[in-house]
């Protein structure tokens, strides 16, 4: 069964709990999109380093506990979920010492973030970053993560023309950090790159819409419009999944690496979305085996 399928996350996480208290889990597994949540467990509830009560509650793990005072209503956690009770503690693998796909980047100077694709390996044999080449507008070559500026990578190489829109970036990560392969909300690395499939159904994780499902419906040389700029090139044009994500795109997401659902093949880099006051609901993302090719980068890295 795969990694990301939904049925494995929201299934009972053990054996010997109460049918409330794993509906319960179910419904505050939600929270895990949150940035600073760093799991959601059921496990008995402490208090001063003592355990108090017999039956378990809804644990969640997060950075760092800030004060309810100076947070919104709406992101406070309730005190129970339908009886269950919550226990907000801090703990778990901080985000800052994981460097994973899905996670936002950007250059110094930039106006726009984006997304980090995937671990891939330059010509010279360097371990990369790939991700889109339109969102590196600034004046420097690093690459940064986090409020706190966390240098992850240097510029090494763009392409922006008819083989597509891809960068490369080698690592250059700080003391204690260090670069997972398995893409965030999906928790698996892609099985390998290829061409897609007409009417697939494909997923992929922005640094800003999170994990989205999207299907195929149409292949080849396309012109994107990414409202600032306009490419011609192969390129995947994407609609929103029967039953899956209504979004498909926002700003920030470029340079996430589009999987097929089925195969957990990489086949697309997505570079733009619908524009503001569509219609409809699209994405484009440019054909991921070109991207490598013109950038002469090799997966697995």
């Amino acid at each position: 069964m795969r990694h990301s399928d939904p049925s494995v996350a929201r299934a009972p996480p053990v054996h010997g709990i109460s049918h409330r208290t794993a509906k319960a889990y179910a419904q505050a597994l939600r929270w895990l999109r949150r940035p600073n949540v760093n799991g959601v467990l059921v496990g008995p509830k402490y208090r001063k380093g003592k355990k108090v009560g017999a039956r378990p509650c809804i644990v969640i793990m997060v950075t760092k506990k800030l004060d309810e005072k100076l947070l919104r209503k709406s992101s406070v956690f309730p005190k129970r979920i339908d009886g269950v009770r919550v226990d907000v503690i801090e703990g778990g693998c901080s985000p800052q010492s994981l460097l994973r796909p899905g996670r936002e980047i950007y250059q110094e100077g930039a106006i726009e973030s984006g997304t980090l694709g995937m671990f891939v390996r330059s010509e010279e044999n360097e371990p990369c970053i790939l991700t889109a080449a339109h969102i590196f507008k600034g004046d420097g070559r690093a690459v940064f993560i986090g409020a706190d500026k966390k240098l992850v990578a240097r510029l090494k190489l763009t392409v922006f023309d008819e083989r597509g829109d891809g960068a490369l970036a080698t690592l250059d990560l700080p003391a204690g950090m260090r670069a997972d392969p398995r893409i965030l909300g999906l928790n698996y690395e892609p099985a390998g790159v290829g061409r897609a499939t007409l009417n697939s159904i494909v997923e992929k994780r922005g640094s800003v819409s999170r994990v989205t499902t999207a299907k195929v419906e149409a292949a080849g040389q396309l012109t994107i419009d990414g409202g600032a700029y306009r490419l011609t090139c192969r390129a995947l044009y994407l609609v929103p999944a029967l039953g899956g994500s209504k979004k498909v795109s926002d700003p920030g997401d470029s340079g996430a690496v589009w999987i097929d659902q089925q195969s957990q093949i990489a086949v697309g880099l997505h570079v733009a979305g619908d524009p503001v006051g569509s219609p409809r609901e699209y994405g484009w993302a440019c054909d991921l085996v070109d991207v490598l090719k013109a950038l002469g980068a090799t997966y697995p890295a």
